[in-house]
């Protein structure tokens, strides 16, 4: 919260933060390609950017503070290796999924269906075709911990037909 706070109060340092942030990722992922590029597959990053109900900030602040650094991170990962970008956010960030997709991030995880407008439908219909869902495949909140096993087979198989059709699941 304090963070979107800032980027109405102190856009210009949040840039330059984001900016030497960036900076030291790529030198450190430039480090790992060079090093391990040609035995792995994904690069991870992790950008929290959802609550249960809905992403953390609008997304305009995020397509105007947050996509341009993931972008070149992306472009940078893409351009240097054959790796795919994997990133791990949490929450209900629909509104961020063709964002991401767009910026380059290739995988998506968890994919909290449980989160408000995190339909697994719906998510395949509007961005199955530009981003992999590696998630997703049981309701690990209100499904996994509490039912029983008859009820989480139905949950997985559910939502396995949902993102499954034409791969990228």
């Amino acid at each position: 919260i304090e963070e979107a706070v800032r980027m109405l109060t102190e856009p210009e340092q949040v840039y330059a933060e984001h900016e030497a942030q960036l900076r030291a990722n790529l030198a450190h992922v430039g480090r790992v390609i060079d090093a391990m590029g040609r035995y792995i597959q994904l690069i991870t990053i992790n950008a929290d950017m959802g609550l249960q109900t809905g992403p953390m900030c609008r997304p305009a602040r995020m397509a105007e503070f947050t996509m341009p650094y993931i972008a070149r991170f992306c472009d940078f990962v893409h351009r240097h290796s054959d790796c795919k970008v994997f990133l791990h956010c949490c929450g209900s960030i629909r509104p961020l999924i063709g964002m991401l997709a767009q910026a380059g991030v290739d995988v998506l995880n968890p994919v909290q269906i449980s989160g408000d407008n995190m339909d697994a439908h719906d998510l395949k219909r509007d961005h199955g075709d530009a981003i992999i869902f590696w998630g997703g495949g049981c309701d690990t909140q209100r499904v996994l911990g509490v039912a029983t096993p008859a009820e989480v087979c139905a949950n997985v198989r559910a939502l396995v037909s949902a993102f499954k059709p034409g791969g990228g699941f």
